[in-house]
């Protein structure tokens, strides 16, 4: 089975602040309603930071969802994620999640990206562009 699925490669906001990596956009099929996005995020700072918000062209929504630990179903929707100095989030299958609710468009192909801006409350807006690439289901972490 084939799935298309966003990706992007490290892309470092600056070696003082977030970075940003292993991003990827799983993008099953278009008639779906929902799509996650799962990315690493490290704070490489001194101080906690918080994740705000997220903002795309190619979904009419984004919101975070957190999983616990150990929990096979359970998500909820949160306003925010803290990171804690040094620290990182992973947001991954079967856990942590930005969720994009709504896709705008059914014609995504191989090549094509969207916009995806992070929002932290240090201020910061963090642009990351993913690729649209094909993988099977089961190369997926």
């Amino acid at each position: 089975m084939k799935v298309l699925v966003l990706t992007l490669l490290t892309f470092t906001v600056s070696a003082h602040a977030q970075i940003v990596s292993d991003a990827v956009v799983n993008a099953l099929p278009w008639k779906k309603r929902a799509h996650s996005a799962y990315m690493v995020i490290e704070n490489n700072t001194d101080k906690k930071i918080k994740l705000l918000s997220a903002k795309t062209n190619a979904a009419n929504e984004i919101r975070f969802d957190f999983r616990p630990l150990g929990s096979k179903t359970y998500t909820r929707i949160v306003k925010s994620f803290e990171i804690g100095p040094k620290e990182k989030i992973e947001f991954v299958p079967r856990g942590n999640n930005v969720l994009l609710n709504g896709f705008k468009s059914k014609s995504f192909k191989a090549g094509d990206k969207i916009n995806i801006e992070l929002h932290f409350d240090t201020g910061k807006t963090v642009t990351i562009q993913p690729e649209i690439k094909i993988i099977r289901k089961k190369d997926m972490k």
